[in-house]
């Protein structure tokens, strides 16, 4: 009802400038311009962007919905995100052995104060040791009960040129996953791609988060996958401009409990 006001009175406002100049220039249609855009700007920001992309079948088998985000989002209104129906948020908070998102613990506090349940994710660098990214993301990640398990995101794009080999790779990896755990008590989740997946993690019983367009196939040896990130362009109220789109594999229990285990 209320957009439904806005509408109204943008039209009417143009209506009426237009009805004036009939027959000749309004002089005071000019100064009318901000007025009626101010109207206009006012109805298309009460929308609330429908999640076209994601079909019913799909919204239904996967309801638990969420996003991941960092300083590219700019400031988020959390409690517009939270009224749209994200239930998570995965939030930047490092990268490598010494980059700390600007705005991870802002982020942090507010989504936490709107209700949405939120984890901190880190982005591993190939070129710093696993030791060095442990350290950076214990010292900008609070322990919280509630709290989802901490995030790596393992993926070559946007990553440094070295390319290691599976078992270096494997090592340092290894060095984090430890002293993570041991400070969070939590096994992490591991962000990628299938391809990454197949060529550099499997073999390992470990919590995913897959990358896909299309709804992921299981990468071979993996039982399941936690997560899914569908979409890089999604649309939320209270995020300007894109943000990921992700959902959790399984219903309303199963992600309660999910947040409260180890």
């Amino acid at each position: 009802m209320g957009r439904l006001l806005l509408l109204s009175t943008a039209l009417a406002l143009a209506t009426a400038s237009f009805a004036r100049a009939e027959g000749g220039i309004d002089e005071n249609a000019g100064s009318r311009l901000p007025e009626i855009q101010t109207a206009l700007g006012r109805f298309r920001a009460s929308r609330r962007p429908a999640d076209s992309a994601f079909p019913s079948s799909l919204a239904r088998k996967y309801p638990i919905r969420g996003i991941d985000v960092s300083h590219h989002q700019g400031a988020i209104a959390w409690d517009k995100v939270r009224r749209e129906g994200v239930r998570f948020a995965y939030i930047k908070a490092t990268e490598g052995g010494d980059h700390k998102d600007p705005r991870f613990l802002r982020n942090w506090q507010e989504a936490g104060q709107a209700g949405v349940a939120r984890g901190a994710y880190h982005y591993f660098s190939f070129c710093s040791p696993g030791e060095a990214q442990a350290d950076n993301y214990i010292s900008v990640v609070p322990k919280e009960e509630g709290a989802l398990p901490p995030v790596i995101d393992v993926e070559p794009v946007g990553n440094c040129t070295a390319r290691p080999d599976k078992e270096r790779l494997l090592e340092e990896l290894a060095v984090f996953v430890r002293r993570i755990e041991e400070a969070y008590g939590r096994r992490p989740v591991f962000y990628t791609l299938p391809a990454f997946h197949r060529r550099y993690l499997s073999g390992e019983d470990r919590l995913l988060w897959l990358r896909s367009g299309v709804e992921p196939r299981l990468p071979e040896g993996a039982p399941t996958w936690t997560f899914w990130q569908r979409s890089g362009t999604g649309s939320v109220a209270g995020i300007e401009g894109p943000v990921d789109m992700d959902v959790f594999n399984g219903d309303e229990q199963a992600f309660t409990s999910f947040i409260g285990r180890p």
